[in-house]
């Protein structure tokens, strides 16, 4: 026995168990609603747990064609993206498929979540550097703007000063020259 096949049948195996089915059930051409999800859950759990496995691999363990397997894992992901409860039963199928079945996938599965978890927090981690980068670069140019605003104004607060002491000086010129009368 092959290692693919030894893998079909333990999915099959699995499927037949969850849905209460005897395996004759599920290969037979019977369209009835148990029997079809029971085969596209074995269609779905074949392709999304074991990649070595072909689609006209999967549909010949079955006597199906490939297209049918194709049609089975569309309809159950369509299914997953509308209806929030048959997501929900998938997700508790897989779960229970990789914790039974295929123990060391879950651990995989685990270790790669936690690593894909902390790559994304690095990401994270150096955007909101980047961002806190650009944002104490932008404060500080608007802090130098401000400082030579205040500079400029503490300049022409200065040349009013001069300006103004000028003017009371001359002033000041201007009464003593009166007062001791000459002219202005």
């Amino acid at each position: 026995m092959t290692n693919e096949l030894k893998i079909l049948n333990t999915i099959f195996d699995f499927v037949c168990q969850e849905a209460n089915l005897k395996p004759h059930q599920i290969r037979s051409r019977v369209r009835k609603r148990p029997i079809v999800m029971a085969r596209f859950n074995f269609y779905y759990l074949c392709r999304a747990y074991n990649p070595i496995l072909t689609l006209t691999g999967i549909g010949a363990f079955l006597m199906y064609d490939h297209a049918t397997v194709i049609n089975g894992i569309n309809r159950i992901e369509s299914l997953m993206s509308v209806d929030r409860k048959f997501k929900e039963q998938m997700g508790y199928l897989c779960a229970k498929y990789l914790s039974e079945v295929h123990p060391s996938i879950l651990q995989k599965i685990s270790v790669k979540t936690y690593y894909n978890e902390i790559q994304s927090y690095k990401l994270e981690t150096n955007r909101v550097t980047e961002q806190a980068n650009k944002m104490y670069y932008e404060s500080m140019m608007m802090l130098n703007k401000v400082l030579d605003n205040i500079n400029q104004d503490n300049n022409m607060e200065g040349y009013r000063k001069a300006r103004v002491n000028n003017q009371t000086a001359s002033f000041k010129n201007k009464m003593k020259l009166l007062k001791m009368g000459l002219p202005v």
